[in-house]
């Protein structure tokens, strides 16, 4: 069947495609492998998030405990019921500190958890566990440390400006997230988009819809994306 001028680009369909009767848009599949779904991302992620939690526990136990020993004045000072101020304890100061320099620690551990980790195999523990993996949208293939590092960066870097915005930074990095659910057509993230990443589903046996299947010319020429041919 042959493609009317300007197919893929200004909404043309086929020649002989039936007048009225929408062309099918073929489901993307990056370098001849299925998208992840948003569930098993949203699940790794979960994973993640639990495990990062985790080491960051075990990395800020000293300041943890300085940061509970300079905050019990602040909490009996509190329980007066002060009206400004005025006799706050000293400790305040280092409160605020030590939820820095706590935000750094975390900050880092995420780093060294996820960059390296993506960087030379694309998976990181909850994504290894989901069996999906990061790859490059114009070829699979490593990811490398400068590709991950860019994906991770717009993600993780708000995190060290948690203290002082008030939850704003958290809005963004889980909207960077959820919006896998409205992209289209590769369904990317938008630390994705920074990065020209996209997530795939590993090929499984036990799931013969995930097998690769061979490239087209067309996925060959465009990093596994398909036009939109109508």
């Amino acid at each position: 069947m042959a493609w009317a001028p300007g197919a893929g680009r200004t909404g043309a369909r086929p020649i002989g495609w039936p007048a009225g009767v929408p062309y099918p848009i073929p489901v993307p599949r990056p370098h001849g492998l299925m998208l992840a779904s948003a569930g098993s991302r949203f699940m790794a992620r979960v994973v993640d998030i639990l495990a990062v939690l985790v080491l960051a526990v075990v990395a800020n136990a000293w300041f943890a405990i300085k940061f509970w020993r300079a905050f019990e004045p602040v909490v009996a000072w509190a329980s007066t019921g002060p009206s400004n101020l005025d006799g706050a304890p000293t400790s305040v100061e280092q409160v605020f500190e030590l939820s820095i320099l706590m935000t750094i620690v975390l900050t880092a551990v995420w780093f060294a958890y996820e960059v390296p980790a993506t960087a030379n195999s694309g998976q990181t523990l909850g994504k290894r566990l989901f069996g999906i993996k990061v790859v490059k949208v114009e070829a699979d293939e490593r990811l490398g440390f400068g590709r991950s590092l860019r994906r991770w960066f717009r993600l993780g870097f708000p995190t060290l400006v948690w203290p002082f915005c008030y939850g704003l930074p958290l809005l963004l990095q889980l909207f960077d997230c959820l919006f896998v659910v409205i992209d289209r057509p590769l369904g990317q993230a938008l630390h994705d988009k920074g990065a020209n990443t996209v997530v795939v589903q590993v090929p499984r046996a036990s799931r013969p819809e995930t097998a690769r299947t061979p490239a087209t010319p067309h996925e060959s020429t465009t990093g596994g994306r398909h036009a939109d041919p109508r």
